[in-house]
């Protein structure tokens, strides 16, 4: 049996059921752009991650350069990120005109928030911190020190539906809370999309406008906006899956704790729980000194393990011209060099996991058994 990596095609005959009637409710109703579903998609999102205003946007990169741009940045400022994040985590600063500064990471490969304070400078602007793999980065200290600086605090929660942190669902305790929709997250449209949590109605307002070609009302715009808006057809297939995400994220849990029992022996570093953060499990990643042997075995047992993210964004030859980096990246460039990631998604079987669990195991003891015999050879 394969085990994928992902599978993105809707099984369930009830939910491909639901999903095509809410889709037919928006070509009955004929309003596709910002229409009724636009809205209730909105409101039912805030409802859930209870933020106090949402804006829905074309994507997730989408929803990083409009909370920027919304937030100030632009030319002359800085932002303090990370470099281990999806590629849309810096150019979104760029874009917005402003200039990324990346800090270092801890242990839970989240932004090291001691390195952020030694980052600051008269041109911060912002801090725009990652929930990398779905597991909460340490906001609560963070919008202390953004407060404390009159910084503004936006979270890239694109992997984190469903995440929480000592009971507050991330993308609430910053300024924005910016979340991608695209078919590959925990909360998955059926193409590009996006959404931003704002915590005042003026910030709320003025995404609105930045979304719409900087319009506040229709055919006058106030600022220089994009054409980021979210589609009708998205928005209502989003509202069926939003009633499934707590269920979706459970079966990641439940697949993510049978992987974290069955590998506690094993020279791995496990990912982190630390009390009071509730991961999304968007990637379930190890990190391993045998990474390349590692994938090898996993190739041949049929399953489809990968790396989130091989190159950081310093590395990278779009980028390395553009972005400051005040301190040594150490962390980041050795998590680099190990982290694997394993399947740990919704369509995984039980099956699938279990043969995950056995590939991983036969690796290690493989491993032990070759060294055993290394070693017992070298002594003869």
């Amino acid at each position: 049996m394969k085990v994928p990596f992902v599978d993105l095609a809707v099984h369930d005959p009830a939910l491909r059921a639901e999903i095509m009637a809410a889709i037919e409710g928006v070509l009955k109703r004929g309003d596709y752009i910002l229409g009724t579903e636009v809205d209730e998609f909105e409101r039912e999102f805030a409802g859930y991650c209870g933020a106090n205003h949402a804006v829905g946007v074309s994507s997730g990169t989408a929803a990083l350069v409009l909370a920027l741009r919304a937030a100030g940045a632009g030319p002359g400022t800085e932002v303090i990120t990370v470099a281990n994040s999806f590629l849309a985590t810096v150019s979104s600063i760029l874009l917005a005109g402003a200039r990324p500064v990346l800090v270092d990471v801890g242990e839970d490969e989240n932004i090291d928030v001691d390195a952020v304070r030694r980052a600051i400078t008269g041109r911060t602007r912002a801090v725009l911190a990652v929930d990398l793999r779905g597991y909460p980065a340490r906001l609560d200290e963070l919008a202390a020190l953004a407060g404390e600086h009159g910084l503004v605090l936006i979270e890239d929660a694109s992997q984190a539906h469903g995440a929480y942190l000592h009971g507050r669902h991330v993308g609430t305790q910053g300024d924005f809370g910016c979340f991608s929709l695209h078919p590959l997250k925990n909360l998955p449209a059926p193409g590009d999309a996006g959404i931003v949590l704002a915590r005042d109605e003026e910030a709320a307002r003025r995404l609105r406008a930045l979304r719409n070609h900087g319009m506040a009302e229709r055919g006058f715009a106030t600022v220089l906006g994009d054409n980021a808006r979210l589609d009708s057809v998205l928005a209502a297939v989003l509202r069926v899956r939003l009633r499934t995400l707590d269920a979706a994220n459970a079966r990641r849990r439940s697949i993510a704790r049978a992987y974290i029992d069955a590998f506690r022996d094993l020279p791995i570093t496990l990912p982190p729980d630390a009390v009071g953060h509730v991961s999304a499990f968007h990637h379930f990643v190890v990190r391993v000194d045998d990474r390349p042997e590692l994938l090898r075995s996993m190739t041949d047992s049929g399953v489809d393990a990968r790396v989130h993210y091989p190159v950081p964004a310093h590395r990278q030859p779009a980028f390395r011209d553009h972005v400051v980096v005040p301190e040594q990246l150490h962390r980041t460039e050795d998590q680099a060099g190990r982290i694997v990631s394993l399947p740990c998604t919704t369509s995984l079987s039980d099956a699938q996991a279990g043969i995950t669990i056995d590939a991983v195991r036969r690796h290690y003891r493989r491993r032990h058994a070759d060294r055993a015999t290394a070693a017992a050879t070298g002594r003869e």
